[in-house]
């Protein structure tokens, strides 16, 4: 029996490891660019295949993005503690957009699936906008996060009074607003 119970759970190991593989592409710190099979194991880390090459073990500091085969863009970003990010060490961000101001969307690796939205405008530092938690610790209250980003739009006048006009602050109306704005901020939105 318990040779039985040893070997469903190797089978479940390799299982999960297979079923997590994804097709794409890392930059890593260098600006190198590699393509292979990206593979994240349950407990951490990543194992990374090159094209035509055995596994390696890829340590989170030394890639910038990783992009897969249908065209998701994900970055190692520290985020700021909350609810959602109780220790503080750089996590695996879903870049939503890319532009002015960059979204990204965090979900942690286990427990519930609950969805935080950050935000940068021309630097690293990300700001926490909205989650699907009941609560969010650390990201001030609603009114302090709709101002916040309302002064990102500020430069784009017409976008800033669009947003500030519709007194939504749902995930659909925050993407909407900031896709509408790099679009007018890099000149193909006029």
């Amino acid at each position: 029996m318990k040779l039985f119970l040893l070997s469903l759970l190797v089978f479940i190991c390799i299982f999960m490891g297979k079923a997590n593989a994804q097709v794409g592409y890392i930059i890593t710190q260098k600006n190198d660019t590699i393509k292979g099979e990206l593979r994240m194991r349950a407990f951490g880390g990543a194992k990374f295949k090159p094209e035509n090459k055995d596994d390696i073990s890829v340590s989170f500091d030394t890639i910038k993005e990783y992009q897969l085969s249908d065209s998701s863009v994900f970055v190692i970003k520290r985020i700021p503690r909350s609810t959602a990010n109780i220790l503080s060490k750089p996590q695996i961000l879903q870049r939503l957009e890319h532009g002015r101001i960059n979204l990204y969307q965090y979900v942690p690796p286990a427990g519930d699936p609950i969805i935080t939205w950050y935000a940068s405008k021309e630097s690293d530092t990300l700001i926490t906008l909205k989650t699907s938690d009941i609560f969010l610790a650390g990201g001030g209250s609603k009114k302090k996060r709709i101002a916040i980003l309302s002064n990102m739009f500020a430069d784009e006048p017409d976008v800033q009074a669009a947003f500030n006009a519709t007194g939504k602050f749902d995930f659909n109306t925050i993407h909407i607003y900031i896709r509408r704005y790099n679009k007018a901020a890099s000149g193909t939105g006029k």
